[in-house]
């Protein structure tokens, strides 16, 4: 077991680095995209690549061109619009689809 004084020499002997941010997005191959608010991010050089490790909740998002697109093509509220692109992965003439059923 390490004790946290160990941790500590460990996370200086790496060059553990906190970072100080706000949103982390993850472009997906698919077209979606994941975000997480209010990170906890650190970076720790490795063998002279730098190392990223980020910690926090993983949420699905879309963009609110995409929502507004989704509603102009097919009539439907905003929520209606945001949970049909969140189940058509972002493709927004699928989510049409979806939405006229």
């Amino acid at each position: 077991m390490i004790n946290p004084s160990q941790l500590k020499k460990l996370a200086k002997m790496l060059n553990t680095k906190e970072m100080d941010v706000k949103k982390v997005i993850f472009a997906m191959r698919d077209g979606s995209r994941k975000v997480i608010d209010n990170p906890s991010v650190s970076s720790v050089d490795l063998m002279g690549q730098r190392m990223y490790q980020v910690i926090g909740d993983l949420k699905d998002e879309v963009s609110d061109e995409d929502i507004q697109l989704v509603m102009e093509k097919s009539g439907c509220d905003e929520e209606t619009a945001r949970k049909a692109l969140l189940e058509a992965k972002g493709d927004i003439a699928r989510a049409i689809l979806i939405v006229r059923g």
